[in-house]
């Protein structure tokens, strides 16, 4: 029996949930997803928030509150999911691409102080890892937050969600918390409230999430503390086997505390050999960034493909290109019975 990579953290209070919406007959977008909108916003200090069925178009609703049109520059980590290249070609905008810290996945603050007059910045919590929002706030630009893989994280000041003009929050399945798919976009204040629902309100009623769907994700957004908190117990556990290899892990940036989206090792050897081993002891282990912008940018075409030139060049990225070919995610999830982690622990200490 293998151990997967991720595994939607689901448990009988949750199916209870779901089974309690689906006896009311009433599972579509109704007061369930209200009060998730609300759980999730108080969470984050929002001033308001809606919640859609899919990420792609919570991307969409985000840039389109900002006020971005065809034409305007928004700066991007090379490590955020591809979807962002897809939204920003699909609305007309121009993206920026910034490479990341040497040592955490996040885009790097100084590095987008030298974008010529962006519109927007998005800061992603990339792995779980808190960017340097502080530094990001001073920019005279819309800063979007994205929570979707540190939900819970902080820097050390403020809690990652809780600074940018507008919040992104996923619920997919690998997310930190999971409606089975759609994600939820926050306003910071009463001007970004506005936008964002002069923005919802020409939405068909068919986009926002269903009610079955919320039902999934309120117990977790109600027990958030305590999900980030078990993640941060085994990941205790996994570091310890860690350090006793040769292997290196993401480094959190200043004095903030990252969640663990997963367990991320960079490792020094080749990445497949890596795999093959802890596979080989019944783990799954994956890249963590092959269906990121950077990863879409380098893997291999046929010559007649036409080239996008609006995708970064790895060169000009060196971080994120190490970050790309270096690190695996381990298994790290609420359900993970105590014997997986131990084999974990174990396949961690004797890495290749």
């Amino acid at each position: 029996m293998i151990i997967p990579t991720f595994k939607p953290s689901i448990k009988r209070k949750d199916m209870d949930s779901v089974l309690t919406c689906m006896v009311s007959d009433v599972i579509g977008p109704a007061t369930l997803t209200e009060r998730l909108v609300k759980v999730l916003g108080d969470y984050l200090q929002a001033a308001g928030g809606y919640a859609v069925r899919d990420y792609p178009r919570a991307i969409e609703v985000a840039f389109a509150a900002a006020g971005l049109s065809a034409g305007d520059t928004v700066v991007l980590s090379p490590l955020l999911p591809w979807i962002y290249h897809h939204v920003c070609r699909g609305m007309g905008l121009n993206p920026v691409y910034v490479d990341v810290d040497a040592h955490s996945p996040v885009i790097d603050a100084a590095l987008v102080r030298a974008v010529d007059n962006p519109r927007a910045v998005v800061a992603a919590s990339t792995l779980g890892f808190a960017p340097d929002l502080e530094s990001l706030q001073e920019l005279p630009v819309t800063l979007i937050e994205d929570v979707s893989q540190g939900l819970g994280a902080n820097t050390g000041t403020h809690s990652v969600g809780t600074v940018g003009h507008f919040t992104i929050c996923g619920m997919e399945p690998e997310h930190i918390i999971t409606s089975g798919g759609g994600a939820a976009v926050f306003a910071r204040g009463r001007k970004e409230r506005a936008a964002l629902k002069t923005v919802c309100d020409t939405l068909p009623r068919e986009l926002f999430l269903p009610d079955m769907n919320a039902a999934l994700g309120l117990i977790q957004a109600l027990e958030v503390e305590r999900l980030v908190l078990r993640r941060k117990e085994i990941a205790a556990v996994y570091a310890r086997s860690a350090a006793q290899g040769r292997h290196k892990t993401p480094v959190q940036l200043g004095d903030g505390e990252n969640v663990y989206f997963s367990f991320a090792v960079l490792v020094e050897s080749a990445a497949g050999e890596v795999a093959a081993y802890a596979r080989k002891k019944s783990i799954e282990v994956t890249t963590a960034f092959e269906s990121s912008v950077i990863g879409y940018a380098s893997a291999p075409r046929e010559e007649a493909a036409e080239v996008d030139r609006l995708l970064p060049e790895a060169t000009g990225c060196p971080n994120a290109r190490r970050f790309l070919l270096r690190t695996l995610l381990f298994p790290l999830y609420p359900m993970l019975k105590r014997d997986e982690v131990e084999l974990v622990q174990r396949v961690l200490a004797t890495l290749p």
